[in-house]
Order: structure tokens, then C-alpha cells, then sequence
């Protein structure tokens, strides 16, 4: 008896150990995520992946909801990641109280380690919205989280990149996964455009050996202590040459 409890007990040891961090990743829409989708590729066997959707991707037609959710779920069934629903009106989503309460309802059921949202000055309001409630659930919530700010290729202006993540090596399957998203991709526009900043952050921050690599950027939530940064635990090539320092 004695030896069954300690081998029960070094079975839960063991798996606490091996638990992993949660990471969410929270858009306005079902497609938001392809401009972390190389630094998600990279964590999805290191992190424990989550997606909110804020909103419900239909636009006014209510046919295009399941279209958005399938093919969302194709590319976070390849990430293993789970998806979390807000049901705000896409086109018109606000960070009312009923979504800030079911956010601070995902936080608490998810406990993440770190949250990756939209840039709160982009020119989307939907996305803005998103970030907004985020914010405010996460201090209803009261933990302290480390908070990030991804580039949107489209609607992120202005944007600080500070941290940058090399996804040279994943850049294909990016692209594949952008290409799920077919009812937003029409003639490859979205991933075409996506691709070109992701090339544009290789060629503009980084010294010459990244001239045909690609990096996706991210800034932390200025004003909030952040404690230790996730970013350095994403697997990467080795000496991956002069990133900007984080924090500075």
C-alpha cells in the first residue's frame, strides 16, 4: 500500500512538472492570429496554445460565422491550440461589461502565463474593442500577466517593435496555414501582404544574414511589469544575431 501511494504520488510529481504554460493568443476575428502564426508554430510543443475570438466573424451575413469558425479551427487543430468565443458582432463589437465578463471567465478557466492581443492604436475598432476588454478582464482578473502587442500588417500604424522572433525556418507552414483561411485570402492578397511585412521586419531590423528570412514583432504593455519574457523560451536558431535589447 505504502508503495502504491508514493508511486501515485511521483505519477502527479511528474505531470505537474511536465505541465506547460498557457499562452493566449486574442483577435477581433477568426484570421487575426496569422501575425503571430510563425512564433505560434515555434511555441505550439513548448506552450499550451489558446485563441479568443472577440468577435463573431459573420459581418452581417450569417452564413460566413461557420465558414470563418472551420476554417479557423483547420489551422488551430495544426497548432493544437484551443479556440474561446466572445460572440461580440463583427463590425460592431464593443468592450461592453457582458464581454469583459466573459473574458475575465477565460482568463480564469485558462490561467495564462501570457497574453499576445492587438496593438490598441490600430485602425480597426473591432480590434481596438478587443483589446480594450482584454485589458480591462485581465485587472478584474488581478493576476499579473506578461502582455503583448503583435504587428498587424494591415491596420497596426506606428507600431514599436521591440521584440522581434526569426520564423525563417517555419515561413512555409505559415504561409499553408494563412491559406486555410480561404474566404479572407481572395487571389493570396492577405498572405502575400502578411508575408511582405514579416520580410520587411528581416530586412529593416536585422543585420544582412537575415536579408531572406522573416520575423514577425511584438512590443510588451508598457507600464505593467512583465517579470520574465516569453520570448526568450521560444526555440530558435542559435546566435541569431543583433536583436534589440528587450526592455530598452
Amino acid at each position: 500500500m505504502f508503495k502504491r501511494i508514493l508511486t501515485i504520488g511521483a505519477v502527479v510529481l511528474c505531470a505537474a512538472t511536465m505541465a506547460k504554460d498557457a499562452v493566449i493568443f486574442a483577435g477581433a476575428h477568426q484570421d487575426d492570429i496569422i501575425s503571430s502564426l510563425g512564433t505560434m508554430i515555434l511555441m505550439k510543443d513548448t506552450f499550451d496554445l489558446h485563441v479568443i475570438d472577440f468577435t463573431d466573424g459573420a459581418y452581417h451575413k450569417r452564413e460566413m460565422q461557420d465558414v470563418r469558425r472551420a476554417e479557423e479551427q483547420a489551422v488551430c487543430d495544426a497548432l493544437g491550440a484551443k479556440i474561446h468565443e466572445v460572440g461580440e458582432l463583427d463590425g460592431d463589437a464593443y468592450a461592453s461589461r457582458e464581454a469583459v465578463a466573459k473574458l475575465v471567465k477565460i482568463l480564469q478557466e485558462v490561467k495564462p502565463r501570457a497574453i499576445i492581443t492587438h496593438w490598441p492604436l490600430e485602425l480597426h475598432c473591432d480590434h481596438m474593442m478587443t483589446t480594450a476588454a482584454l485589458l480591462k478582464a485581465a485587472r478584474k482578473v488581478g493576476d499579473r500577466y506578461e502582455i503583448y502587442f503583435h504587428e498587424y500588417a494591415y491596420d497596426s500604424k506606428g507600431f514599436p517593435a521591440v521584440q522581434l522572433v526569426d520564423i525563417s525556418k517555419v515561413a512555409e507552414e505559415k504561409q499553408r496555414l494563412i491559406r486555410l483561411y480561404v474566404s479572407q485570402n481572395r487571389g493570396d492578397a492577405m498572405c502575400k501582404e502578411e508575408m511582405l511585412n514579416s520580410k520587411r521586419r528581416a530586412l529593416n531590423l536585422w543585420p544582412p544574414k537575415f536579408a531572406n528570412g522573416y520575423a514577425e514583432a511584438f512590443t510588451p504593455f508598457v507600464g505593467r511589469a512583465q517579470g520574465p519574457c516569453i520570448f526568450t523560451e521560444i526555440p530558435q536558431d542559435p546566435d541569431p544575431g543583433s536583436f534589440p535589447t528587450w526592455g530598452k
